[in-house]
C-alpha cells in the first residue's frame, strides 16, 4: 500500500499564508498595487473556524441547492487565491499573456516556494507546469513533473491537465 509523505501546513514552513505569499510576489512584479497586497479572501477566525465555517456551508448547501452563504468575495483589482490541502487557484485581476503568466507562476516558484505551479496551454489537451527545474509541458514532459517512477503518473498528468483547463480553474493552479 503507498503512504502520502507527511505534509507540513505552508503558514509553518514560511511564515505567512500562501495568498499573501503570492499578493507579496505580484506585488513585486507589479501586477496589482500594493494597498490590495493586504486584502484577504479568507474568512477570519483561522483554521479551525474556517474548517467548521465550511463544515455548515456544506449542510446548508443540501438544504437549500444554489443558496451562496460563503462571506468569501472577490474584490476587482485584487488577486484572489483560493486554496485548500495540496491545491489552489490563482485568479489575476486582468487576463495575463502566455508569457506574463509564465513569469508570474515562475516568481511563484521562486519567490514563494510553491512546489508546482500549473497554467491551461495553448491547446485544450495540455498544460504548463513550472517547477524549481524549469518549464515544462504536459502530458510530454510529466516524468521531469511528476518523477519517471511516479506509479500512476499517466492518470495523474491527464488530471492536471483538465484541472487546468476546467472553466472554473484559476489563471493559475498551484500544487504543495
Amino acid at each position: 500500500m503507498l503512504r502520502d509523505p507527511p505534509t507540513d501546513a505552508y503558514p509553518a514552513v514560511h511564515g505567512e499564508t500562501v495568498a499573501v505569499a503570492i499578493r507579496r510576489v505580484a506585488v513585486e512584479l507589479g501586477m496589482i498595487h500594493p494597498d490590495f497586497a493586504s486584502l484577504t479572501d479568507a474568512p477570519a477566525g483561522g483554521v479551525g473556524r474556517q474548517r467548521a465555517r465550511q463544515l455548515g456551508e456544506r449542510v446548508i448547501a443540501r438544504i437549500v441547492p444554489g443558496l451562496d452563504v460563503s462571506d468569501i468575495r472577490h474584490v476587482e483589482g485584487a488577486l484572489t487565491v483560493t486554496a485548500q490541502g495540496p491545491l489552489g487557484h490563482v485568479y489575476t485581476p486582468r487576463a495575463l499573456s502566455d508569457v506574463e503568466a509564465d513569469r508570474f507562476a515562475r516568481a511563484i516558484v521562486e519567490r514563494a516556494g510553491v512546489p508546482l505551479v500549473l497554467r491551461r496551454g495553448e491547446r485544450d489537451d495540455v498544460a504548463v507546469a513550472h517547477t524549481v527545474a524549469g518549464r515544462f509541458v504536459l502530458p510530454d514532459d510529466a516524468g521531469p513533473v511528476l518523477g519517471a517512477d511516479h506509479p500512476y503518473r499517466d492518470q495523474v498528468v491527464v488530471d492536471l491537465v483538465a484541472l487546468c483547463q476546467h472553466p472554473d480553474a484559476g489563471d493559475l493552479v498551484i500544487s504543495g
